[in-house]
Order: structure tokens, then C-alpha cells, then sequence
């Protein structure tokens, strides 16, 4: 754990010193928000746009973060992040010295753009940095699970993503759930949160 929150600390602080707009999702997001879990990597959704509003192109938007994190002493695969930054999907930076990686991507759709702008600012010992809400980080766990109607409920529960729905949900002292039946809703996800929810209930219920 003393290795992640030296390695958490480190990438915030190279993230907001040069003003690089972001979201901390995934497993960490979750961990964050009471689930009990570890995680070896921390999830990050990029602004395509700096703090500044500065709008940079995909392939100088690459260039400007290869040089923040190799600056920073991180290990970048510069031709997988700039393919990555092209055709928009995941890429992950290393550092030399630990084990854990940065994945990351810029938003793109929609639903990225969302959680950037949702983001809730929360603290850790002396860093402020920004994460998904409570809804956006169990709105992700259902679409990472997605159709899960060929599952039963204790090969449910192999998944992190599903433990962390629950752990994060029982934990959270509310959860906008309209709004996250409405995003279900929309992609066809109705059923697997509605399964979520009564695994939530079946184990916490008084």
C-alpha cells in the first residue's frame, strides 16, 4: 500500500503542476470510495483540453504528455501512446521503479466527457485531486461488466468490478439511482444493475 500512495502522489503532483486536466477512474476510484480491494494500476481519463483551455491536436496533445511524464522520470512508450492518442483507445506509462502503471486515455464520447465534468475534487493527506462521482464510478463498473444475464450470481461475484459496485455502493452515503436506472437504460445495461442492486440488498439488509 506504502508503494501506490508514493506512486499516487508522485503522478498528481506531475498532473496538476502542468495544469493537465484529468479524472481518476477504475479500481482506484473505487478503493478511494470504500471498496476493499488493492489495484496495481491507476486509471486516468485526460481533458482533451489544459486547464488553460488551451485545445492541443492529437498528435501535439501526445507529444506534450510523452514530455511531462518522461521529464518526471516515467518510462513512455511514445509510438503506443500516440497511436493511442490517434485512434483513442488505453495506453499505460511505467515508472522504472515500481510495479504499478498509469492507464490512461482522452476523452472522446460522451460518456468520458461526462465524468470529466461530474468529477468531485477530494483530498489525500496533502494532495486535492479529482475523481469520478459515486455514480460515475458504479455507472463504469456496469458498463465494464456488461451483459451479465449468462451469469449467475457467485460467478457474479469473481468480478472486481461487481465487488466494487457493491462495496462502493454499500459504502456511499447516497447514490443518485435514478439517475443510474436512466444510464443503464440507455445501453441496454437495465438488467445488470438491477442484479447488482439486489446482490447489494441481499447482503447488507438488516
Amino acid at each position: 500500500m506504502a508503494e501506490i500512495k508514493e506512486f499516487f502522489h508522485k503522478v498528481i503532483t506531475v498532473l496538476e503542476s502542468k495544469e493537465i486536466d484529468y479524472v481518476i477512474v477504475g479500481g482506484l476510484a473505487a478503493i478511494l470510495n470504500g471498496s476493499a480491494r488493492t489495484t496495481s494500476d491507476i486509471d486516468l481519463i485526460l481533458s482533451p483540453l489544459l486547464k488553460s483551455g488551451e485545445r492541443y491536436g492529437s498528435e501535439q496533445y501526445a507529444d506534450h504528455i510523452i514530455a511531462v511524464f518522461k521529464n518526471a522520470g516515467f518510462d513512455v512508450m511514445e509510438n503506443q501512446l500516440r497511436l493511442a492518442f490517434k485512434e483513442n483507445f488505453n495506453t499505460s506509462i511505467f515508472a522504472p521503479d515500481s510495479v504499478i502503471r498509469i492507464d490512461l486515455k482522452v476523452a472522446t464520447n460522451e460518456d468520458e466527457m461526462e465524468v470529466l465534468h461530474t468529477s468531485e475534487e477530494k483530498r489525500f493527506q496533502d494532495l486535492v485531486f479529482k475523481i469520478a462521482s459515486i455514480e460515475q464510478i458504479l455507472y463504469g463498473k456496469i458498463l465494464y461488466l456488461g451483459d451479465i444475464s449468462n451469469l449467475g450470481d457467485g460467478e457474479l461475484l469473481d468480478f472486481n468490478d461487481a465487488k466494487d459496485f457493491v462495496n462502493v455502493y454499500h459504502h456511499a452515503p447516497s447514490v443518485n439511482v435514478e439517475w443510474l436506472k436512466e444510464k443503464a437504460r440507455k445501453k441496454g445495461l437495465s438488467l445488470t444493475l438491477n442484479r447488482l442492486l439486489v446482490i447489494v440488498k441481499d447482503m447488507y439488509s438488516t
